[in-house]
């Protein structure tokens, strides 16, 4: 049953709680530098690929890591996705590496390698992605909009303290969901209000306070507007049936303020939209977004990590990654798609795609060049600001440089070999040591 409690009839009062979500969503889409994007992914590699445990299952099916006959724990590489993204050439291509630009956004990207296309993890690829999903939602909101339709704005969230692991409040709050939707009340009092739809994005942050902070952004499509007393009556109505499923699930229930928050879109969908996809907007050259209260994101922890490292925060970040391997970052649900024309895309898909304009094109061991160079995000800087023509000129040279250093290398090497070579020949010939027959 759902607890009915009175309701604000003060409209000034009500159009103060259906507020605007605030100063971020507001502001245009900054600069992206692309060295932050490439330096983040290294250090995002360089955590996640680690020594882990290999785990058996016990008499009771329950997994135990392996224990050798030394007494000490087995352990195996593990490396992530990101480990191995943008490494080698597409299978079938001639190797060459191809270099394309986003008109719209100025952003830059390399085509023709195998990337992970790993939204949660690895700072190239899902800021790729996360323009082609918020142009898709921007679509959407938009044509539900001519249509005559109206979107509002839902955000889901549980209890949680320090001691709880990602993985479980990840699972409570996706078991609560699920119950949710799957109630016959719940799906007829939305139709009651004309809902079609929603999408959804999965948004998680870590306070040293309350530890980690998974919460569900829902964009919900209705085919009417909807007047503000019928928004306070549907806030009130989704308060009450998250409230008791958390608590079935969980077994505490979120309070009636910060548990469930349903809010009317009062400016315009391209903000909507860029809030839903805002992980695409942590990799920004000035005006970082920063979760409140102190909160630190994935893009936060890593860029600690890299200014100075901290085992914990590489926990941290491993955690992070176990948790969340396999789940969507952004959901749709079904239908919706379809209703707005909208084609069928995977992630992978999105991030080996190459940009529509293309720029340049440098051969793979050029590229590598860059790579060790650690000079891969640099250069598409500098192919946005000073051309072409500069950007290719500068690889060259970085190339060229590499293969002389490589030949001084080898004849130092060489030398250093000879020089140990004469040394033995004249210690044999003092101990009248007849030198071997070494066939050259």
């Amino acid at each position: 049953m759902i607890k009915h409690t009175e309701i604000n009839a003060n409209p000034s009062a009500e159009k103060a709680r259906v507020a605007r979500l605030g100063k971020y969503t507001e502001s245009t889409a900054p600069h992206i530098d692309q060295n932050t994007k490439y330096r983040l992914k290294k250090v995002a590699a360089n955590a996640l690929r680690y020594a882990k445990p290999v785990l058996v299952s016990d008499e009771c099916g329950h997994l135990k890591p392996l224990i050798n006959d030394n007494g000490e724990t087995e352990t195996f590489l593990y490396e992530a996705r990101v480990c191995s993204c943008g490494k080698v050439p597409v299978y079938g291509s001639d190797g060459s590496v191809d270099i394309s630009q986003n008109p719209d956004t100025g952003s830059m990207k390399y085509s023709n390698l195998t990337v992970c296309g790993n939204i949660w993890t690895c700072p190239v690829c899902y800021s790729t992605v996360a323009y082609k999903r918020k142009n898709e939602l921007l679509h959407a909101m938009r044509e539900n909009r001519k249509r005559g339709g109206s979107c509002l704005f839902w955000t889901q969230t549980i209890p949680h303290t320090k001691y709880d692991s990602l993985l479980h409040s990840l699972k409570v709050l996706s078991d609560s969901s699920t119950k949710l939707k799957a109630m016959g009340a719940f799906r007829k009092m939305l139709a009651k209000f004309g809902y079609t739809g929603s999408v959804m994005a999965l948004e998680i942050t870590y306070g040293h306070v309350n530890g980690w902070h998974p919460h569900r952004h829902n964009v919900l499509f209705f085919d009417r507007p909807l007047s503000d007393e019928e928004i306070a009556d549907l806030n009130h109505r989704l308060k009450c049936y998250w409230m008791n499923k958390v608590k079935a699930v969980f077994g505490v229930e979120p309070s009636y303020d910060r548990g469930s928050d349903l809010k009317k879109a009062s400016y315009n969908d391209e903000a909507v939209s860029s809030y839903m996809c805002k992980w695409a907007d942590e990799l920004v050259e000035t005006g970082i977004k920063k979760a409140r209260n102190g909160s630190l994101t994935y893009t936060d922890l890593l860029r600690m990590i890299d200014e100075k490292y901290d085992i914990k925060l590489v926990h941290l970040v491993r955690e992070f990654e176990s948790s969340v391997t396999g789940r969507a970052r952004i959901y749709w649900s079904r239908g919706l798609k379809d209703m707005f024309n909208i084609v069928e895309i995977t992630d992978e898909e999105i991030a080996h795609a190459p940009e529509r304009k293309h720029v340049a094109t440098i051969t793979f061991a050029e590229y590598l060049t860059l790579v060790r160079a650690n000079f891969e995000g640099e250069i598409l800087n500098i192919f946005q600001k000073m051309g072409a023509k500069c950007a290719l000129n500068i690889i060259q040279n970085l190339h060229l440089q590499e293969i002389q250093q490589k030949r001084q290398d080898i004849i130092q090497k060489r030398e250093f070999y000879r020089t140990l070579e004469v040394a033995a020949a004249r210690h044999l010939e003092e101990l009248d040591i007849p030198l071997p027959s070494v066939g050259r």
